[in-house]
């Protein structure tokens, strides 16, 4: 979900050539921070089928919440299959 009052104009043409983030660059729109959450869930059938896979399956249910300084600028509701869910992080001390 992206706030249509922030860019009136973003057409979906322009987020699969551009990119979500370079789209909204277009509109002075620039994401200074993301908070993400990430909880393992059983797809239900409705799910599962969207999916491909049957009901019950692990999946990962992932919200990322984006803003650019204190303005919400995208919601991001994500299902992502178990078996294809990775999770990778580099934590690094500065």
């Amino acid at each position: 979900y992206i706030p249509c009052a922030l860019c009136p104009d973003l057409e979906e043409g322009q987020i699969r050539e551009n990119g979500l983030y370079n789209s909204l660059k277009q509109f002075n729109i620039y994401p200074t921070r993301a908070c993400e959450k990430l909880k393992a869930i059983l797809l239900d059938e409705e799910e599962a089928a969207q999916l491909g896979v049957p009901p019950k399956d692990a999946a990962i249910y992932l919200t990322r919440t984006t803003y650019c300084n204190d303005t919400i600028v995208e919601l991001n509701i994500s299902y992502v299959r178990g078996d294809m869910f990775v999770y990778s992080v580099e934590l690094q001390n500065r």
